[in-house]
């Protein structure tokens, strides 16, 4: 044998070892990545049974870091007591309801609850309530807001157990989620079907306070206030098929967000499910904890006819709270910042103010009133309403003055008039609101 054969079965030899070790490498790398994988998608903890009923069944997740320190206080487990009951008041009403209990591994959930205080006596049995840990994983650079990623976590289980179920919830620990809100998104949904348009939900806390808040008329007395999200403030209306719709200038919020099986098949077979959190930039839990990260897709609205079943109620107050603290160290201040909420009276004056018919149980107490600034000609915004979006214009507002506790709002409309598909005027005018006891 030829020293050049030698040399060239050498070569051969040399080279199919160092493509066998990378191949065993990469087989190595690839079966580590799958392992991990089917660990994230089917995680720790109970499982849920398979649903019986043919329609109406729902997969409600409770996102809660209950393994953190921080979310151990008792508090948090009260939020979750209440909300499980919620859940059987919707399995009287006819609901096939199971909970996951979305949160970090090392969580040990035995005694967090007792099975036997939820019964669904419609179906003679306990509500079904899982568990699914999943490993802790920190923010991707660029977010911000949490400890980790468990917002985003509840996506694997909705993406195994997408073909077993109706209706899909995903909320926050310390909301309140109730039949009421499942209701109003099935019937809007179905309303919705075939459109880009997907029924929203928004943030509401209650202010509880004991100090004396000063009216206009300069009486002092308690108040239990329910104030709104502030995405409220700067938004645009719209009529389709003779209902008038509100959407935020803001991404959508409410802690909370629904999809039908069909959404989310249509979801699941998008690369992002798995990948979005990789690619997002900002604050983490608001995004993908609500229907904000869905915008590109649909455009979520609030119909005014329905917008209190449209409220969920953040249990915490936290926000509203800061709030109160702000309006006490300074009592007359009527230039609101940006987090200043609206409250529920205040936004049924403008939303009355453009509604085709009034609701039962929908207007405010006391009298409407409706005032132009001084030494201004402008529509009022009740003619401004009926002559832009009656007329199937969009008419924007902005609210830019208001007063906590006074019923005072000033705002900014200006009706958008389209004139050829890329082409719009706007008409712009100032409008004040008072309501009175």
């Amino acid at each position: 044998m030829s020293a050049s054969t030698m040399a060239s079965k050498g070569d051969r030899g040399s080279w199919m070892a160092y493509w066998g070790r990378r191949l065993s490498m990469m087989v190595y790398i690839g079966l580590l990545f799958l392992g991990q994988l089917v660990r994230g998608l089917t995680a720790t903890g109970r499982e849920l049974p398979i649903p019986t009923q043919s329609s109406g069944r729902v997969l409600a997740v409770i996102n809660g870091a209950w393994s953190l320190e921080n979310w151990s206080a008792p508090v948090r487990l009260r939020y979750l007591a209440s909300q499980l009951h919620r859940y059987v008041a919707a399995c009287e009403e006819g609901f096939e309801i199971h909970v996951a209990l979305v949160t970090y591994e090392g969580w040990n959930y035995t005694g967090a609850w007792n099975d036997r205080d939820y019964v669904c006596l419609r179906r003679s049995e306990l509500l079904a309530i899982g568990v699914y840990m999943y490993p802790f994983e920190p923010l991707p650079k660029g977010t911000f807001g949490t400890a980790g990623t468990l917002a985003f976590q509840h996506r694997k289980l909705f993406l195994r157990k997408r073909a077993l179920y109706d209706t899909f919830i995903c909320q926050e620990d310390d909301v309140a989620v109730n039949v009421g809100h499942i209701k109003y998104f099935l019937h809007w949904a179905g309303v919705f079907k075939g459109t880009n348009l997907y029924p929203g939900f928004y943030d509401s806390e209650v202010m509880h306070t004991s100090e004396p808040v000063v009216h206009r008329r300069n009486k002092a007395q308690s108040e239990t206030t329910v104030a709104l999200d502030w995405r409220f403030k700067n938004g645009q209306l719209f009529k389709w098929f003779n209902m008038i719709f509100f959407k935020s200038f803001f991404r959508a919020s409410g802690r909370a967000y629904f999809l039908t099986a069909e959404m989310l098949a249509r979801f699941c077979h998008s690369r992002s499910w798995l990948t979005q959190l990789r690619n997002y930039r900002g604050e983490f839990n608001p995004f993908f904890g609500s229907a904000a990260w869905m915008e590109d897709t649909f455009h979520v609205v609030i119909p005014l006819d329905d917008f209190i079943r449209a409220q969920v109620h953040h249990l915490s107050e936290k926000y509203v709270t800061e709030q109160l603290k702000k309006y006490l160290e300074n009592p007359g201040s009527t230039k609101p910042d940006k987090f200043t909420p609206i409250f529920q009276r205040e936004l049924s004056l403008i939303f009355n103010g453009c509604k085709l018919g009034k609701m039962d149980g929908q207007l405010p107490t006391g009298r409407m009133h409706e005032e132009r600034p001084e030494n201004s000609s402008s529509a009022s915004f009740q003619e401004a309403c009926t002559f832009c979006v009656n007329l199937g214009n969009i008419l924007k507002f902005r609210i830019t003055k208001q007063r906590l506790f006074s019923s005072f709002v000033s705002l900014k409309h200006c009706c958008v008039k389209r004139r050829l598909k890329f082409l719009h005027t706007e008409e712009c005018r100032e409008s004040q609101f008072h309501l009175s006891d």
